[in-house]
């Protein structure tokens, strides 16, 4: 399963570390392993690890403003990116490709939109100009530019199918992009353009679950159940993982439903033997989310008593100076 691979994947290179602890590679691989897995404070110090060893190493420089994001400490993640861009103007598509999907997260589609424009890669596959123009088409959608934004989805289709969002995620931007236009003419109330789009999009092998689950809702909503039920079943097959583990369950769950009210026991028999041959996997990953949410309640409680020492220090501070001060002012004694 993915969550296996995943977590074999860390097992190996804490092996490598363990046999050459001074491999740059290894700390920054380990570093994007956690920031998959949503374990942002371990990325971090693994991000950092790798700088020790080589600072201007800028794979894991950016990667560490990413997962300064990732925990909202966003002055951090701007001081890294304004650096790299004073240090090494050769880094500067990256850089605003990385500054731009911070924007993002921040929901300042225009200041977003500038920092795109200034991406060039000379890249076809992987983060390349595909992704920014995915980025701007969603910066688009989001600003009502409507147009634009399908304009934008439909050149990431046409001429960037094998783009991907980067920042540690291998999976292909074409399937959000038909997902994007979907949404696009939904929200237009163009159902027919919504539903061909979508379509379209589903019929390619490596169709997402997101893609896969928001056609087959589109199909439940207007009384197609049958074809609801073999998107969903699409879905729920594909690989298991803590980044789309979500909407394999949503699948999971809908095409119960659907089998239910359609009185379908042969579909019933699939999703039955469907949940048994996943049972081991989906119980590592509910074994492994639990973990995660375990470390992330750890990392809170810890934010929170080192905030509450914080606030006591600055208490303390404010009365040593208080008395310094004060004892500054006594009168001093004849000599």
């Amino acid at each position: 399963t993915a969550t296996g691979r995943h977590q074999r994947g860390l097992e190996l290179i804490e092996k490598a570390l363990d046999l050459g602890p001074g491999l740059v590679a290894s700390h920054h691989i380990k570093g994007n392993l956690l920031l998959i897995a949503g374990e942002e404070h371990r990325a971090i110090a693994s991000f950092g690890n790798a700088l020790a060893l080589c600072p201007d190493h800028m794979p894991s420089t950016l990667a560490l403003a990413t997962a300064y994001e990732q925990t909202g400490d966003f002055k951090s993640s701007a001081r890294i990116f304004e650096r790299v861009l004073a240090e090494h103007p050769e880094e500067s598509s990256r850089c605003h490709l990385y500054m731009g999907y911070s924007l993002m997260k921040r929901y300042s589609w225009n200041a977003a939109l500038g920092a795109f424009e200034k991406v060039s890669f000379k890249t076809q596959r992987g983060l390349s100009n595909g992704t920014a123009v995915y980025f701007r088409a969603i910066c688009y959608e989001k600003l009502g530019r409507h147009e634009e934004a399908v304009a934008a989805f439909h050149e990431v289709i046409d001429r960037w199918p094998d783009a991907t969002i980067g920042f540690a995620r291998p999976e292909r931007l074409v399937s959000s992009a038909y997902e994007g236009l979907g949404r696009l003419h939904l929200a237009a109330h163009e159902l027919e353009k919504a539903v061909s789009i979508l379509e379209e999009g589903a019929g390619r092998p490596a169709a997402e679950p997101d893609l896969l689950v928001r056609l087959a809702i589109l199909y439940r909503d207007y009384s197609m159940p049958g074809k609801s039920a073999l998107l969903l079943e699409r879905a729920a097959s594909a690989s298991l993982g803590p980044l789309s583990a979500d909407r394999i369950m949503t699948a999971y769950v809908l095409w119960s439903r659907l089998a239910r009210e359609m009185a379908d026991q042969a579909m019933l028999d699939r999703l039955t033997r469907s949940l048994q041959s996943r049972s081991q996997a989906l119980a590592d990953l509910n074994e492994f989310v639990y973990e995660l949410d375990a470390m992330r309640e750890g990392y809170a409680l810890h934010e929170k008593r080192m905030a509450h020492v914080d606030e006591r220090l600055a208490e303390i501070t404010d009365k040593l100076d208080g008395l310094i001060g004060y004892v500054q002012n006594l009168p001093k004694r004849p000599s």
